[in-house]
């Protein structure tokens, strides 16, 4: 559905998602701000996504400016502006909007930011009703995450500014706003635009090389894409209810309950305890945002909202589907130093692999799902690409245990 940047011929490959691949948050340390990702994820898990490592940022630029110089309408970005702070430059990209008579307007932007220099840095926003606004024409003031109500319609803001590494988005800093405004016109059902600006600081995200400073953005919306899947949330409407299921222990709970918003619902169900399986080390949980599905005219809990993690120690790991050829180095941590890989436990194997990644993820094909190519090597084919097959590639020591799993796009069955 995401088409970051297809204005310059590029496709989209990966989303960025609540908790990046093998990041950890403890209750003590995570903040009680809402964590940079979850409202991307709720409105919709494809926003940011990235064009795939084969595009470079000198064929972005190219791309770019063919756009901007061909004149041509159906090329323009549908969003401009710009973009003051660190990597000061200009902002294009797109937009899209989404509207509900019981909860209000979200729009959300997918930019790309052209500094002095060649490399690219991209921006990311979603702006949500706040405190129950229904305005879809008209000024409003724009808030932060933290922001007490004030009168008046008011939008949420929640803005990641990152770069791109091997084909996913890499969040260098979260825009913290302190004040702004937008305002909107819809000129018919399916055309809305506007113009918005906001300023505030860049908060660093744990764990990247850390941007920090003063912000300023300006943006012409200047043709907003509807777009019907995108759902319209209102965080601070009162019907948010406590429904976790009590499954999980208090523990845990409260370490899940610590990365959300207070009032945010979700429910967390075990998938498979440690205790229970002689593959696994650490116990398997999956949450889901049940409160959204029953408030959503689509179902939320669908195939792209189920979110799976394990519980390590004192942290969380949150498992993200692979989009490219990488290594899995959670899987690692997850599975038991004594699991044996062998033709008895392959199947299981495989079964941990569709329970992680999800039923839709794994595909039939015309070969056997499990190929066993080289002693050391078994292959867990789940799709096809293009010509070649997409596989889970599993190394193993003389004693099938010691597992490195990697994912390739182009496997080649023999």
């Amino acid at each position: 559905m995401r088409r970051f940047l297809s204005m310059f011929g590029v496709s989209a490959a990966m989303s960025f998602g609540l908790l990046n691949a093998g990041a950890t948050a403890n209750a003590d340390d995570v903040s009680e701000r809402m964590p940079p990702g979850l409202l991307f994820e709720m409105v919709d898990p494809t926003l940011c996504s990235m064009p795939p490592v084969s595009i470079s940022d000198a064929d972005l630029l190219s791309g770019l400016q063919a756009a901007l110089d061909s004149g041509d309408p159906d090329m323009a970005p549908t969003v401009s502006g710009r973009w003051e702070g660190a990597d000061s430059g200009d902002l294009m990209g797109q937009g899209y909007f989404n509207h509900s008579d019981s909860r209000g307007l979200v729009v959300a932007s997918e930019l790309l930011l052209r500094g002095e220099g060649d490399d690219l840095r991209y921006v990311c926003l979603v702006l949500a009703p706040h405190e129950n606004t229904r305005l879809l024409e008209g000024a409003a003031d724009v808030v932060g995450s933290e922001a007490e109500a004030i009168d008046g319609d008011t939008f949420m803001l929640v803005a990641m500014f990152g770069e791109r590494i091997e084909g996913e988005f890499a969040p260098l800093a979260e825009v913290i706003t302190e004040q702004g405004s937008v305002t909107f016109k819809q000129a018919r059902e399916h055309e809305l635009s506007g113009y918005l600006e906001i300023s505030g600081q860049l908060e660093p995200v744990p764990g990247s090389e850390g941007v920090s400073g003063d912000v300023r953005i300006e943006l012409d919306l200047l043709a907003l894409e509807h777009d019907s899947q995108m759902n319209p949330i209102n965080w601070g409407s009162d019907d948010l209810v406590d429904a976790a299921a009590p499954a999980v222990d208090d523990a845990t709970l409260q370490e899940i309950r610590a990365l959300f918003l207070e009032g945010i619902d979700f429910a967390a169900e075990p998938l498979m305890l440690s205790e229970d399986s002689d593959m696994i080390q650490h116990d398997i949980y999956r949450y889901d945002y049940q409160i959204f599905a029953e408030q959503s005219q689509r179902d939320l809990l669908d195939r792209d909202r189920d979110q799976v993690f394990y519980h390590q120690d004192d942290h969380l790991v949150r498992i993200t589907r692979p989009s490219t050829n990488m290594p899995l180095p959670m899987i690692n941590e997850l599975v038991s130093p004594d699991f044996v890989l062998d033709e008895n436990s392959a199947e299981d194997f495989r079964d941990l692999l569709i329970m992680l990644y999800g039923e839709h993820f794994f595909d039939a094909v015309d070969a056997d799902p499990i190929l066993h190519p080289r002693p050391d090597q078994w292959a867990f084919v789940n799709g096809t690409f293009f010509d070649d097959y997409t596989a889970f590639n599993v190394f193993t020591n003389d004693e099938g245990r010691e597992l490195d799993v990697r994912y390739e796009l182009r496997f080649m069955a023999q």
